[in-house]
């Protein structure tokens, strides 16, 4: 029997995977625009999917990144009611996290400045290489 509902996890995608975990985070908890703009950088741990095994941090679960786009991308879009903020989620490699994590509260910021040096600050992608 086919899934018909909307966020039903069997036959997505793995970056709908992902974009369906920080979306339900975020409708439960509320504070990513906040946390990211205090912290610039928060990590969030998610439970993996199949094509991820090979992602999975200590705890089991995938690493991700939000933060505010590093580069030519507009943080704040005007939209007809209010402005929008835009953030970035980026798939951690283990080593990545583990980096992050003994950096302390800037550990987030200092990953995302490294990917976006390496020209994947914004582009999600598990073939890609760690930046540390």
């Amino acid at each position: 029997m086919p899934e018909t509902a909307i966020g039903a996890t069997r036959g997505r995608h793995w970056l709908e995977h992902l974009l369906w975990s920080v979306a339900d985070w975020e409708a439960a908890a509320r504070t990513a625009r906040e946390a990211v703009a205090q912290f610039g950088a928060i990590l969030l741990e998610v439970s993996p999917c199949g094509e991820l095994d090979g992602w999975r941090i200590a705890s089991g679960k995938v690493a991700l990144l939000i933060s505010r786009p590093l580069g030519p991308m507009e943080a704040i879009l005007s939209l007809p009611l209010a402005p929008a903020a835009l953030l970035s989620i980026q798939l951690l490699t283990p080593r990545e996290h583990a980096c992050a994590v003994a950096a302390g509260k800037g550990g987030g910021k200092a990953i995302a400045a490294r990917l976006a040096r390496a020209g994947v600050g914004h582009v999600a992608s598990r073939f890609r290489c760690s930046v540390v």
